[in-house]
């Protein structure tokens, strides 16, 4: 990450910064097993860049994090051929910052196993 910075926006503080389009189109390729390793998208000729991506985190006087914003731009192409060119412009506010979350699990035991299944 790079280009941090911080300003404020009425009683809010915000921190600024630059996810590199190199280290995310890196990243991703890891993740996604793009080029080589195992992975369902392995070997299939698609690949994926990253364009720089500015972030902000809006902070409010309680030191909640209440939003985040990003834009991002993601071109796709398949054998060399570009197929997508995807803007994402994200804007998201979080609700109630600061109190406590609940997590539900279902109850894994109810759950079969799929190498079982997959075993046979």
């Amino acid at each position: 990450m790079t280009d941090f910075r911080l300003w404020t926006e009425g009683d809010n503080q915000v921190v600024g910064f630059v996810i590199q389009g190199d280290k995310m189109t890196d990243y991703m390729g890891q993740v996604l097993g793009l080029g080589m390793g195992s992975s369902l998208l392995s070997g299939s000729g698609v690949n994926m860049k990253f364009s720089d991506i500015p972030c902000e985190y809006v902070v409010d006087p309680n030191g909640d994090c209440i939003k985040i914003r990003m834009k991002m731009n993601m071109e796709m192409g398949v054998e060399g051929k570009n197929i997508a060119n995807i803007d994402m412009d994200g804007d998201v506010g979080i609700a109630d910052p600061g109190s406590p979350v609940e997590i539900n699990f279902p109850n894994l035991s109810e759950y079969k196993d799929m190498a079982e299944a997959f075993a046979r």
